[in-house]
C-alpha cells in the first residue's frame, strides 16, 4: 500500500508540474510592427539568402554564480540537454547552431537579475559575434518572475536572459526556443498590440496578415498571458475552451506552438510561416547576420601563434593553412569538416591545446 501511495504522488507530482502557469516571459511587444509584406517575403524565399540554409547561429552561454562561487544557476549539463532541445525544435526550419562554450561569471549581482534595469549591463559583457544566453539564479521584471526574457523584437543586439529554473525543467522544454523565436522576429500567438486576431483565413473576418502575430498559419490564440491555455487544456493537450472571436468564430489554437503559453508537456513546435519570418530576419538584420557562422572559412597566414584563447567555427569546412601552434595557444576549431592543411603545424606546449572537432548541433 505505501508503495501505491509513493506512485500515486508521483504521478500527480508530475501531473502537476505538466499543468504549471507558464512563468511570464519577460519580452514586450514593441510599440512599433514589423509586418513582412507578402511580396518581400516571396521576393526573399526566391533568393540567394534563402537557398542557402541552414542558418548557423554561434551560441555562447553565461552561466552567473554569487561572488564566492556558490549558488551556480545552473549546471552545464542542463545547459547541454536544452541546447540540444532547441536545437531539435529549430533544425526543421532551416535554422541550426554552434554551441561556442560555457563561461561562469562569480557576480552576485547578476545573478539576481531585474530585467527592467539591468539589460544594459548584460550588453556590456556579451561575447561579440556570438549569439549570447546569460542563465541567472534568479530572473524578474519589476514584481514579476520570468523564465526568460529576449528584450526586444527582435533584438539586434542577440541576447537573452534565461533563469536557471528554467534551463533546468525537464517539462517546459521549449523556453530557450521561445526566447530565440523573440529574438529572430516572432511574437507572441495571442499578442493582440496590434489588434486582436480573428480566427477565419477566409472572408471577411480574415485579418491574419494584419492583426495578431502577422502569421496566418498560426491560428488565432485566445489566452491572455495569464493561464487562460493552459487551464483550458486536457490531457490529451486538446484545446476545451470556450471563447469566440469579434466574429463569434470559436478559436482553435494551436496547442503546441512555441510563441503560445501553452502547456509544458504539449508545447514543442514552429509552423513553416514562423520559421520564414525568423530566416527573413536573420537575413536582413545586421546583429542577427553578425552571430552567424559563415559557411566555409580558410585560415592560411604565414604565422606563428604561441599564447591566446579563441574558438572558431565554420558552417561546412574550416580549413587551417601555414600556422604553428605552440606554447600555451588554446585554440577550438569546429565544423562540419575541419581541414589541416598545407604548412599547418600543431604543437601547443603545456597549458596549450588546440582541439578539432566536427559539429553535432548542424546537418
Amino acid at each position: 500500500m505505501k508503495n501505491l501511495l509513493t506512485f500515486a504522488l508521483i504521478l500527480i507530482t508530475l501531473a502537476l508540474q505538466a499543468q504549471k502557469k507558464h512563468s511570464d516571459c519577460g519580452t514586450k511587444t514593441p510599440a512599433t510592427p514589423r509586418p513582412i509584406a507578402e511580396k518581400d517575403m516571396q521576393r526573399f524565399l526566391r533568393s540567394i539568402n534563402a537557398v542557402s540554409v541552414p542558418y548557423c547561429v554561434k551560441v555562447q552561454f553565461t552561466v552567473f554564480a554569487d561572488n564566492d562561487g556558490s549558488n551556480r544557476a545552473t549546471t552545464d549539463a542542463h545547459i547541454y540537454r536544452q541546447f540540444q532541445n532547441m536545437v531539435n525544435q529549430f533544425n526543421p526550419h532551416g535554422i541550426c547552431f554552434t554551441f561556442m562554450g560555457i563561461r561562469q561569471i562569480n557576480n552576485s549581482d547578476w545573478n539576481v537579475q531585474d530585467a527592467d534595469d539591468e539589460e544594459a549591463e548584460m550588453y556590456d559583457i556579451r561575447v561579440l559575434g556570438n549569439l549570447n544566453v546569460f542563465i541567472h539564479q534568479t530572473l524578474t521584471l519589476g514584481d514579476k518572475n520570468l523564465d526568460g526574457i529576449a528584450y526586444d523584437i527582435p533584438n539586434n543586439d542577440a541576447f537573452i536572459s534565461l533563469k536557471g529554473v528554467a534551463v533546468a525543467d525537464t517539462i517546459n522544454l521549449y523556453t530557450m526556443a521561445h526566447e530565440l523565436g523573440h529574438v529572430f522576429g516572432l511574437y507572441h500567438t495571442f499578442t493582440t498590440t496590434y489588434g486582436a486576431e480573428s480566427v477565419d483565413r477566409t472572408g471577411s473576418c480574415k485579418d491574419c496578415e494584419d492583426d495578431g502575430d502577422y502569421l496566418c498559419d498560426t491560428p488565432a490564440d485566445p489566452d491572455d498571458g495569464e493561464g487562460y491555455l493552459q487551464s483550458n487544456t486536457n490531457a490529451s493537450c486538446m484545446y476545451i475552451g470556450d471563447k469566440l472571436d469579434e466574429c463569434s468564430t470559436p478559436y482553435t489554437p494551436a496547442m503546441n506552438n512555441i510563441m503560445s503559453y501553452g502547456r509544458g508537456d504539449c508545447v514543442n513546435a514552429f509552423t513553416a510561416g514562423q520559421g520564414n519570418r525568423m530566416r527573413y530576419f536573420i537575413a536582413n538584420e545586421t546583429g542577427l547576420l553578425n552571430v552567424l557562422a559563415q559557411n566555409d572559412v580558410l585560415m592560411s597566414i604565414q604565422t606563428t601563434i604561441s599564447s591566446g584563447t579563441a574558438v572558431n567555427a565554420a558552417r561546412d569546412t574550416y580549413t587551417v593553412n601555414s600556422i604553428t601552434f605552440n606554447g600555451t595557444s588554446n585554440y577550438t576549431f569546429q565544423s562540419k569538416k575541419v581541414i589541416i592543411g598545407n604548412g599547418a603545424r600543431l604543437s601547443p606546449g603545456n597549458g596549450g591545446r588546440v582541439v578539432l572537432k566536427t559539429n553535432p548541433y548542424c546537418n
